[in-house]
């Protein structure tokens, strides 16, 4: 960023996993698949950004947990989904995994008339975002509830947390047995084109979808567990899915969100790191 000083990555960010082995998945449904990985590697870091840090696979999976409680509990099987390439994002659409919820995934730079359209072909009646990003960007979405990270963070008490902790150490295999049973082929997630061709047209993609191409992304690129990835493709867009949130949530050991760290600086507006 011209003018702006460069943020260094945070030293966990250079430990060496503590596990050997190829990447793989661990299951053939998405929820599944994380609990399992964040599992097996739980004090391996997972993410990080400059507004959350850097997390371990255990407190991101500790973070998924409160946070699915509570988007259980909101209306429709559908919620959608603003925000931009962040920790915030990946936490969001892995706790709706854990809730049983379908994540959809808006993208704002279409304009307000395409949005309506979006949330209006699926019944979406509320849409997870940031007061940050709203505020800075003037969204406004007809007939949606806008449900704040701010405000269900704020709702969270450190109680509750350790006790989340603690069961989920203690007893994770009453956590696999818990969580939501999709089909393979069940919607995992729904993105939009673009809309240069009329309104977006609604895409839903499945856990075989997503999970099959993390595969064969996984066997072409043949990524090591000392690798680390840098995501700022926005998670609405089908390559930002797929590359910064699920490939290495779910067969990667670390995956690096970290466009701020390294840059210094990060426009949700236009999804660069700049």
């Amino acid at each position: 960023r011209p003018g702006g000083d460069a943020v260094a990555a945070p030293e966990a960010w250079r430990r060496a996993p503590e596990r050997s082995g190829p990447n793989d998945i661990l299951a053939e449904t998405l929820a599944e698949a994380f609990v399992r990985r964040a599992l097996a590697n739980s004090r391996e870091l997972a993410v990080a950004d400059r507004i959350s840090g850097a997390l371990t696979y255990r407190r991101l999976l500790v973070g998924t947990q409160l946070l699915g409680k509570r988007l259980k509990q909101l209306p429709g099987d559908c919620v959608g989904v603003l925000l931009p390439a962040s920790v915030a994002a990946d936490v969001v659409f892995l706790a709706l995994h854990l809730a049983g919820k379908l994540p959809a995934m808006l993208n704002w730079t279409t304009g307000p008339g395409n949005l309506d359209h979006a949330v209006g072909s699926l019944g979406i009646r509320r849409v997870v975002t940031s007061r940050k990003l709203i505020d800075r960007l003037g969204i406004r979405i007809a007939g949606v509830e806008y449900v704040f990270l701010e405000d269900l963070r704020a709702g969270t008490g450190k109680l509750e947390a350790l006790a989340t902790l603690a069961a989920t150490a203690v007893f994770p295999g009453r956590l696999l047995r818990r969580l939501p049973r999709p089909q393979v082929d069940d919607a995992a997630v729904v993105l939009f084109t673009s809309g240069s061709e009329s309104t977006p047209k609604s895409v839903p993609l499945s856990h075989r979808n997503l999970i099959s191409n993390i595969r064969a992304s996984l066997k072409l690129l043949g990524p090591g567990r000392n690798h680390t990835m840098l995501g700022f493709l926005p998670p609405f867009h089908s390559f930002g899915l797929m590359g910064t949130v699920t490939t290495g949530f779910l067969g990667m050991n670390l995956l690096g969100l970290v466009p701020s760290l390294v840059t210094g600086h990060f426009d949700p507006t236009s999804q660069k790191a700049v």
